[in-house]
C-alpha cells in the first residue's frame, strides 16, 4: 500500500499545475496612447476556435492604453482565460487584447490573438486565447473614448490553465485498477 501511495504522489506530483496572475494598473493621465481603438463587437474570444481582428475604430483620436505580459512556461500550447474583475466605472472604459509576443501601438492588428468583445463597466468580462509553448502574450487595456483619465484602476486575473496530462491521467487510472485488484485479491 505504501507504495501505491508513493506512486500517487509521484504522479500527482507530475500533473501539470495553473500559474495566475492578478494585474492592476492605477491610471495616472500620463499613460502613452494609440491612435484608435480595436472595435468592441460583442463576441468574447474562445481559445477554441479564435477570431478575427475585429477592426478599428476612432482611428484619428488618441486612447490611453497599458500593458501586461505573461509567458508560458509549460513545455505545450496552454490556454490564458483573462478576466477583467473591476471595470473602470461610469462612463469611462477601458478594453482588453491580447497580443502574441508584441504589441505594436502603430498596428493594433499585428500580433492579434483575441479580445473581451465589450466593455465592461460593473460587471465581471472574460476571454481566452491558446498560447503557444514558450510564448509571451503582452495583454493591452486601452481606453474606450479618446482621453486620459486619472485615480481609475483597471484589474484583471489572468490564469493560464494547463489540460490535464493525458500520461498523468492514465496513469493515475492505472494505479487505481491496481489498487482495486489487489483489494479483491
Amino acid at each position: 500500500m505504501k507504495k501505491f501511495l508513493l506512486l500517487l504522489a509521484l504522479f500527482a506530483l507530475a500533473a501539470p499545475v495553473a500559474f495566475g496572475a492578478i494585474l492592476t494598473h492605477t491610471w495616472t493621465g500620463t499613460e502613452p496612447t494609440h491612435m484608435g481603438r480595436v472595435f468592441r463587437d460583442g463576441i468574447p474570444s474562445d481559445w477554441t476556435s479564435p477570431k478575427a481582428f475585429p477592426g478599428i475604430l476612432d482611428a484619428s483620436n488618441p486612447h490611453a492604453y497599458t500593458t501586461f505580459s505573461i509567458t508560458n512556461t509549460y513545455g505545450t500550447a496552454v490556454p490564458l482565460y483573462i478576466t477583467q474583475t473591476a471595470g473602470l466605472g461610469g462612463s469611462v472604459m477601458d478594453f482588453i487584447v491580447a497580443y502574441l509576443g508584441t504589441f505594436n501601438p502603430a498596428d493594433l492588428s499585428a500580433n492579434y490573438m483575441g479580445d473581451i468583445g465589450t466593455s465592461w463597466t460593473s460587471s465581471p468580462g472574460m476571454f481566452s486565447v491558446l498560447v503557444p509553448a514558450g510564448a509571451t502574450v503582452v495583454i493591452n487595456a486601452h481606453q474606450v473614448f479618446a482621453g486620459n483619465p486619472t485615480g481609475l484602476t483597471t484589474t484583471l486575473d489572468a490564469q493560464l490553465v494547463p489540460e490535464p496530462s493525458a500520461i498523468t491521467l492514465v496513469g493515475l487510472g492505472g494505479l487505481a485498477l491496481l489498487a482495486f485488484r489487489r483489494r479483491r485479491v
